[in-house]
């Protein structure tokens, strides 16, 4: 995962060469394999006001809340969600196995994903990405020793949001300005595991000095099987919302 210092995009191709910023031992090269994915935009105010209230949950009240405060304020994270499985139980909704926790976060550099983990988690991780905690101590004789903490956290799996709707003119010869309303419903929040119902899209589908009425608004996971009510990404995924994939048709009167 790489933080960007830039405005922008960083588009990094396979096969290009990065430059250590701190040196390993035995690693003298850093070779993409594959493209890159291009990273989201830094949260809205609005979004960073909902995290910042999370955040600041007391630690000492619950684990949980003391891992999702901490990390919530870890330079770089946009989004997050801890999942838990107290129980000595498997739990088959969220394939979580006994004294299991699971993060899946937005952001954020490993090293300090790791060290929050490290500190703060006493059971079991799941997730498909390797954290890690090195804690420097000393022997009894004075001889240095490392101990390695291990754990693993998930990134989410970014699913595209289908939207399509209708726009009926309420004045004859007044265009619809469908690039609009496709730019306006962008701007609905999205936030990991959480579904999103049709219903909330209506206030997000009328732009300033409107000149039409929304009706027939439906979501989709694919663009083929439609619903009025919600469509969830699961408990990993997060929904993305692109021009291209938002269908207003336009009824002329």
């Amino acid at each position: 995962t790489f933080l960007s210092y830039l405005w922008g995009s960083v588009i990094s191709l396979s096969s290009s060469s990065f430059t250590q910023a701190t040196p390993e031992p035995g690693v003298s090269t850093i070779t993409a394999s594959v493209n890159a994915v291009i990273g989201r935009q830094e949260e809205t105010e609005e979004a960073f006001r909902v995290r910042r209230k999370r955040s600041i949950e007391n630690p000492a009240q619950s684990t949980n809340g003391a891992i999702y405060a901490k990390m919530a304020q870890l330079a770089g994270v946009t989004d997050l969600q801890v999942y838990d499985n107290q129980t000595s139980v498997y739990e088959a909704a969220r394939n979580l196995n006994a004294h299991t926790m699971w993060v899946v976060i937005e952001g954020g550099s490993l090293d300090d994903i790791g060290e929050v983990m490290a500190k703060q988690r006493l059971g079991g991780t799941k997730g498909t990405v390797d954290v890690t905690y090195t804690d420097t101590l000393a022997k009894p004789n004075g001889t240095p020793v490392s101990i390695i903490s291990e754990a693993k956290i998930q990134r989410p799996t970014y699913k595209n949001l289908y939207i399509r709707l209708t726009a009926t003119q309420r004045i004859s010869g007044s265009a619809v300005d469908i690039v609009a309303i496709k730019a306006k419903l962008g701007l609905f929040s999205v936030e990991i595991g959480v579904p999103v119902p049709a219903g909330e899209l209506y206030e997000f589908s009328y732009i300033d000095n409107f000149n039409y009425i929304v009706s027939a608004l439906d979501v989709s996971l694919d663009g083929i099987t439609w619903t009025d009510q919600e469509v969830s990404p699961n408990y990993e995924g997060k929904f993305v919302i692109d021009a291209a994939n938002i269908t207003v048709t336009e009824v002329i009167i």
